[in-house]
């Protein structure tokens, strides 16, 4: 009996193994692909920002090698493409990246020997001769990539998942407001549902990271602050509010808040310390709202905002005045729910109606539609940006994507 339990337990630890290895090589197969499009289309900032993802997925494989069998290890059909392959060449990865890969071969992965080159040297070496040094503006992938997609639903929900928030912690969970089920959901970065907080609160919207690296999620009239593992800290009522939704901090500490109820977005200028005595005096409202639900801020602390019912996204700088009004290209925004803004001031909005994510520049110019309609498995309902630098997107019925963009 101890001889067959040993090799169950060597047969799930096999089968456990391969599960990775599929998910680590979809990953990498996904990152060749993309980095194929931006070898020829990239600037010299997006090139090096590559070369970071790239490193850290590299690392990430080779410290992942010890849980396989010492010796060879056939993979079945699974397509690898051969610049993983340990014992790789400079040349033959150079190759691949310079013409179109023709097929992707299924390869037998070796123990890495001594002689061979390391991958790290190699895409140093790749990266730092690239010749696209002499572009100097940002270019984008015509559509995004998916990198990860996992269902958010577990066990414990009573009702249709319905995800209304997301945003990401410093070690990279992605947290998920699901809004049906009145519970925050925290996921790992692959998808592995880790815990769930926030359920005594009642009716849940919004969720954002404050500036000491806490969750903040709305509630009702009220802004509850967990720590990163989902544990409560604690509670501040906002005066006035009735109907908090949206939530996002600023660069200097100020605090945003969209209330569907009274349908004003309130800047707090005095940080979050000040949330437990604010009587008005500290706030800029921004009125002339049917639905406020979705706040965002840039990095000049200027307000982004969508309006689900009035069927727009507007600008306004931290004093609440209206800069410019965002219009994507073929066709108006039909219900706008999530927005989120990158490092570069990129502001993305989830065109819940329409099917579609838009993505604008920090002038508020169209730039293209980062997700169509055939590309999203439902509706999206809210964005964030990693601490990669990917976008993460929430669908209607509780699937959570992660795309290059």
């Amino acid at each position: 009996m101890g001889g067959v339990h040993r090799q169950q337990s060597a047969v799930k630890q096999i089968d456990a193994q391969q599960d990775e290895a599929e998910l680590i090589l979809a990953s990498l197969q996904n990152t060749f692909v993309f980095t194929m499009e931006l070898l020829s289309r990239g600037s010299d900032n997006d090139i090096l920002l590559m070369k970071d993802r790239l490193t850290s997925q590299i690392q990430y494989v080779e410290a992942r090698r010890p849980l396989a069998k010492p010796d060879n290890i056939h993979v079945g059909e699974l397509h690898i493409p051969s610049f993983i392959a340990p014992d790789a060449t400079e040349d033959s990865i150079s190759n691949l990246f310079c013409t179109p890969p023709t097929h992707c071969d299924t390869t037998i992965v070796n123990a890495p020997s001594e002689e061979s080159s390391s991958n790290l040297d190699v895409f140093e070496s790749m990266f730092n001769d690239s010749p696209f040094k002499q572009q100097v503006v940002h270019n984008y992938l015509s559509q995004a990539l998916c990198i990860t997609q996992f269902d958010c639903e577990t066990k414990k929900d009573r009702h249709q998942t319905w995800p209304s928030a997301v945003t990401v912690t410093p070690r990279n969970d992605i947290v998920v407001v699901d809004e049906k089920n009145e519970v925050v959901k925290m996921f790992s970065e692959q998808g592995r549902f880790k815990k769930g907080f926030g359920a005594q609160l009642g009716k849940v919207v919004g969720v954002a990271m404050n500036l000491m690296g806490d969750i903040a999620v709305t509630s009702k009239d009220t802004v509850n602050i967990y720590n990163v593992n989902g544990k409560f800290k604690d509670s501040y009522r906002i005066y006035m509010a009735e109907k908090l939704a949206g939530i996002c901090f600023g660069c200097n500490g100020e605090v945003i808040l969209a209330d569907n109820s009274i349908q004003v977005v309130s800047i707090i200028h005095g940080g979050q310390e000040d949330l437990r005595y604010t009587n008005g005096d500290l706030k800029t409202i921004i009125g002339d709202f049917q639905e406020p639900k979705y706040v965002a801020v840039t990095s000049t602390g200027d307000v982004v905002i969508s309006d689900t019912k009035k069927h727009s996204v507007t600008h306004h700088n931290n004093f609440g005045v209206l800069q410019f009004t965002y219009r994507p290209d073929w066709e108006d925004f039909h219900f706008p729910r999530g927005i989120c803004v990158d490092k570069h001031d990129n502001v993305f909005v989830a065109d819940t109606g329409n099917m579609r994510v838009c993505m604008f520049d920090q002038h508020g110019m169209f730039v293209n539609n980062v997700l169509y309609p055939v590309m999203c498995p439902e509706k999206p309902t809210a964005l964030c940006i990693d601490n990669s630098g990917n976008l993460v997107v929430t669908f209607m019925y509780g699937e959570v994507g992660i795309y290059m963009y």
